[in-house]
């Protein structure tokens, strides 16, 4: 009797000793999985803290040294992210002690963390493995760890496009405006606008979203083409993004349009005549005043590309005058020639 529960004491105290271990690799696996989903977010520091505590439990374990292998790599590529070499290579060096085997691939991991273990290996005087980066551990029935290293696995997986998205935010460049000294035209001038000089310090490809202050809003590339309907100042702003930070570039443009009244001024005739012209479009309307005949309206007008201006002006009991001309760069007067008065074609200059 005595031995029967001499024995059952003696078991009982063997499971107890193994629960702290079996504990202690759980914690260091879920560890293990934090640590690389917070690298992967591109929070380094934080990942720096939770792979030590992951590298500190899986070095007492003798059947852990491709998950040691893997903390030490993703502690490199957090101090990579934070610009710490020295201490990344170190890292590097620390995963391939753990794992002679241990390789990269491109498809998983950004070229910056590539170059520099490849660096390392070579220092190291150990020749490239033919194998990817080992996986972790195939399921087992009734275990709950195969699946948290399987999570981290997965999580690996992605780690290539998280990381270089996490690593630096992209250069929207400076939003420059085309042809700025050509005040544009409502309904009329097409404004070319570049994000000149966006660029990603990662190489990351670069999406661009371009809100042209008139509630146009739309993505494109980094060159667009747009019209403004309607006169006035707007705020124009393009956001560059990697698919993980964004940066902004703005720029303000004016644009004008020929609404307004304005003052005629023609050879050899009184002064007074005046052009009261509404803009709907690319279409003009309004009056006509002339100091001899009086008052007119425009029967037509019209604005065509790239700055031109069509108007035919009636007086009742004369002839219609047609007015054909030129707006100038700064949109603030109009120069051309007009027919339909008696002498023949005179030119004349619209100010305003």
């Amino acid at each position: 009797m005595k031995r029967r529960i001499f024995g059952v004491f003696m078991s009982v105290a063997l499971i107890g000793a193994q629960i702290p271990v079996f504990a202690q690799g759980a914690s260091a696996r879920v560890d293990l999985a934090a640590g690389i989903r917070q690298v992967e977010e591109g929070d380094f520091e934080t990942a720096i803290a939770t792979l030590d505590r992951a590298v500190k439990a899986l070095s007492s374990e003798k059947s852990a040294a491709k998950d040691l292998s893997r903390a030490y790599l993703y502690l490199a590529i957090a101090n990579l992210g934070l610009s710490q070499e020295t201490a990344a290579k170190a890292r590097l060096v620390d995963a391939l002690a753990a794992d002679k085997n241990l390789s990269l691939s491109p498809d998983q991991y950004p070229p910056n963390v590539i170059r520099l273990f490849d660096e390392v290996r070579r220092e190291a005087g150990i020749s490239a493995a033919p194998q990817p980066t080992p996986e972790p551990s195939k399921k087992k029935s009734g275990s709950k760890l195969p699946l948290i290293l399987g999570a981290a696995a997965v999580a690996g997986g992605v780690g290539y496009f998280a990381l270089k998205g996490g690593n630096s935010a992209p250069n929207a460049g400076t939003l420059i405006i085309e042809n700025m000294e050509i005040v544009p035209v409502a309904s009329l001038s097409e404004v070319v606008f570049v994000a000149e000089g966006a660029s990603d310090p990662d190489g990351d490809s670069l999406d661009f979203y371009w809100e042209f202050g008139d509630g146009h809003e739309m993505s494109g590339g980094q060159r667009m083409v747009h019209v403004y309907e309607t006169a006035g100042d707007y705020l124009v702003v393009v956001t560059v993004s990697d698919g993980k930070k964004d940066a902004t570039a703005r720029n303000t443009i004016r644009v004008k349009d020929l609404t307004g009244t304005w003052q005629i001024q023609l050879p050899s005739s009184d002064p007074g005549f005046r052009m009261t012209v509404n803009q709907q479009g690319t279409r003009l309307a309004g009056s006509y005043f002339s100091p001899v005949n009086g008052n007119g309206t425009i029967e037509d007008g019209y604005l065509s590309s790239p700055r031109n201006v069509y108007v035919s002006a009636k007086i009742p009991g004369y002839i219609p005058t047609q007015w054909r001309g030129v707006i100038s760069a700064s949109g603030d007067s109009v120069t051309g020639t007009v027919t339909g008065f008696a002498g023949g074609d005179r030119p004349f200059t619209w100010t305003r």
